[in-house]
């Protein structure tokens, strides 16, 4: 199990990962996988990822899995024990085709599970109510390695012999997919199983991390990041989902209000970029949001609410505009990008190769 943070504070929920790791046995598994394909090969996995409809971050770690879920919040909690009831009636058909009637139980397996069971007692209480205990591998990775302080599921894993594929172990700096990281917590949990009692210190190296500023820690929740001025963010075909946003009621602001300043009063939004604009003593912002739905969200929250940094009211639209792009989230906003910028790249190949053979014949003539 696994779950990614969202939001300045990391209170709330942007992606669950949920993988049913079949019973196995150790004697039939040789040696330790060192790719998550070769870990597939010895084992069963059934892998759900589930995000919450208007938390997209911006660019993210890709995992195709089959069962890939968006859903609104108030839908996340029963979404999950739809799954989990899914995976105890899978349990008991495999049981009860080897001659069982004992259905083992679901044992919650995770790495730092600090945030996720803080997030499962505070707000999705009947995910909670399923289990009776839960693994942590961090702690166990740590008693292996003989450590003080605790590793991360990158460091365990290459420690584990992972990483010569480099998507296996996770980037440093992108946000990962909890789908995946499942399948990497499962990965640990096998080679942790096959290792011997007496195998020596698992080897651990530490990778050094930039300690970011206060600034720049607004900067991951924001995907990415852009500011812009005297306008909206450009072009519209990379920001269609984007909010114009007029300040009334209040008076003209003393100074300039740059784009900066607009990104700190709609930070906990998670806006991917906004832009600002000043003129004959009145104040317009925009921002904009990961997905159609987001910017939805945004606009119904927004409208009408009190703006205390400059002492008047938000009047905010809607400026999508359906003809720019048919994209909807995220991904699809990429996916069309990405197309785009291909078609480009084959059409100016086209062009040059079209320009050779014509000064090519002009050769020839002469």
């Amino acid at each position: 199990m696994d779950a990614e943070p969202w939001g300045p504070k990391s209170v709330d929920v942007a992606e669950v990962g949920l993988s049913l790791i079949c019973p196995f046995d150790l004697s039939e598994v040789d040696q330790p996988p060192k790719t998550l394909q070769e870990l597939r090969g010895h084992l069963e996995i059934e892998t759900y990822s589930i995000k919450i409809c208007g938390r997209e971050q911006g660019k993210r770690e890709r995992f195709s899995e089959q069962n890939t879920k968006t859903v609104q919040p108030k839908d996340l909690e029963n979404t999950l024990v739809k799954v989990l009831e899914s995976f105890r009636e899978k349990l008991a058909t495999m049981v009860k085709a080897k001659g069982s009637l004992t259905v083992p139980p679901l044992v919650p397996v995770g790495f730092d599970l600090a945030f996720e069971l803080r997030s499962l007692s505070a707000s999705y209480p009947k995910i909670a109510d399923c289990f009776t205990s839960w693994v942590d591998l961090q702690e166990l990775v740590k008693e292996a390695a003989q450590l003080d302080k605790s590793p991360s599921l990158r460091a365990s894993l290459t420690a584990l012999g992972f990483g010569t594929v480099s998507t296996d172990v996770g980037s440093l700096w992108k946000k990962h997919s909890a789908g995946k990281d499942t399948v990497r917590i499962a990965a640990v949990l096998a080679s942790l199983s096959l290792r011997k009692a007496e195998r020596e210190v698992l080897p651990i190296t530490f990778t050094w991390r930039r300690k970011w500023s206060p600034a720049k820690q607004h900067m991951q929740y924001r995907g990415t990041g852009k500011l812009f001025r005297n306008g909206p963010p450009k072009p519209a075909e990379l920001f269609p989902f984007t909010a114009k946003l007029s300040l009334c009621g209040g008076p003209s602001p003393s100074g300039r209000v740059e784009a900066s300043d607009i990104m700190k009063l709609f930070a906990q939004h998670n806006p991917t970029a906004v832009g600002s604009c000043c003129r004959d003593g009145s104040m317009t912002a925009f921002v904009s949001m990961p997905s159609f739905d987001a910017l939805e969200q945004f606009v119904v929250s927004m409208d009408g609410a009190l703006c205390e940094a400059y002492e008047g009211t938000w009047n905010v639209v809607s400026i999508f505009d359906p003809t720019v792009t048919q994209a909807r989230t995220a991904e699809e906003l990429e996916e069309l990008y990405k197309e785009k910028l291909q078609a480009t790249i084959v059409a100016k190949r086209e062009q040059r190769l079209k320009k050779r053979l014509e000064q090519g014949r002009e050769d020839a003539r002469l």
